[in-house]
């Protein structure tokens, strides 16, 4: 095959040229991609805060109602909010416990919760993947009611968003 005229084509500096334009904008770019990561996780943690408060409020609400079925016990009280016989919400000082609190976000599966003690739950991002969300700084933290006329305690770490 022969060629006739002036070869077309990129010599080598302008190849290099190139490349280091593109090397320039994916280090200047990368950075701000990785943020608006961290910024969905810090807001979704914010959501699920602000889910868990609304779903309190609701069953709270609920249960100042006269016509809803419970069974009192002491600091917990079994609930019937369906109306279908079956207690099967559970309320420490009238507020929903960590194991009905879950239940009640319906998360997606790839929040993680992590119960310390009886009394806090994590709900979080499980970035090493060791079971627990705590160590993750990004997490949502609820802590049921203390005592009676107390309400749960709400806190968020995006630390490690």
């Amino acid at each position: 095959m022969q060629l006739t005229g002036k070869q077309k084509g990129f010599t080598l500096i302008e190849l290099v040229v190139v490349i280091i334009i593109l090397g320039i904008l994916a280090v200047t770019a990368a950075p701000r991609f990785m943020g608006l990561s961290t910024e969905a996780k810090t807001e979704v943690i914010g959501q699920i805060e602000a889910s868990a408060k609304t779903a309190n409020q609701l069953v709270y609400s609920k249960t100042q109602m006269p016509s809803l079925n419970k069974q009192i016990q002491g600091r917990i009280t079994d609930i019937d909010i369906n109306g279908d016989g079956e207690f099967n919400t559970r309320l420490i000082y009238g507020y929903l416990d960590n194991e009905d609190l879950e239940e009640w976000l319906e998360l997606d599966d790839i929040f993680v919760s992590e119960e310390q003690g009886r009394g806090d739950l994590y709900i979080g991002y499980d970035d090493n993947h060791d079971g627990k969300v705590s160590d993750d700084l990004c997490y949502f933290k609820y802590t049921q009611a203390a005592a009676l006329g107390s309400t749960p305690q709400y806190s968020t770490s995006s630390d490690g968003c």
